[in-house]
């Protein structure tokens, strides 16, 4: 029997109900969990697949892991404008904004695929909406800067990444040292 199938044929029992209404956020990160690992053995097709049977066919409400598996999945497809549908789909629909780890997930996407002012665009917006940053996002748009050869706009990101998240990791830092290290400036 194929996986979708068992799924279907399980999600219509008494039991389902039941779960439900005792556990529907449990069961809602549960899919979620499942797509995510879909997403690791089978290809964007099935992922998306996945997605369409459990929030629409099943009405499992997603969450924001859901949403953020479904961005990022489609952001390393290299289709950041479908990622941003979902982005603005969370915006109007969702009952919650998206955390940092969404911006972390956009902002890498447009980076690599040369949409910095995007990515910078996006950046201001979550900020002047109040919503957190962390350095990850920071340091996507770092190394976009660096990839670019746009150093002083790389150091005045890294300085406002210093004084604006209250715990700094590093890893910009590494970001630093690789590409000074592929520009071959050792010291």
């Amino acid at each position: 029997m194929d996986p979708m199938e068992f799924l279907a044929e399980s999600l219509e029992t008494p039991a389902k109900y039941v779960l439900d209404m005792l556990f529907f956020p449990t069961l809602a990160l549960l899919y979620s969990l499942v797509m995510l690992s879909w997403l690791q053995c089978i290809a964007l097709h099935g992922m998306k697949r996945q997605f369409q049977f459990f929030f629409n066919q099943a009405n499992i409400v997603p969450n924001i892991v859901s949403y953020n598996v479904l961005i990022n999945t489609h952001c390393d497809a290299g289709e950041v404008d479908v990622s941003l549908d979902v982005y603005a789909h969370i915006l109007a629909n969702a009952p919650f904004g998206p955390p940092s780890v969404t911006y972390r997930h956009l902002t890498k996407g447009l980076v690599e695929v040369d949409r910095i002012s995007n990515a910078m665009n996006l950046f201001r917006e979550m900020l002047n909406k109040g919503h957190g940053t962390d350095s990850l996002v920071y340091n996507n748009l770092i190394s976009g800067f660096l990839e670019l050869g746009n150093l002083e706009r790389a150091n005045e990101l890294f300085d406002e990444l210093r004084e604006r998240c209250l715990v700094y990791d590093g890893i910009a830092n590494a970001t630093y040292m690789e590409w000074f290290f592929e520009k071959g400036m050792r010291k």
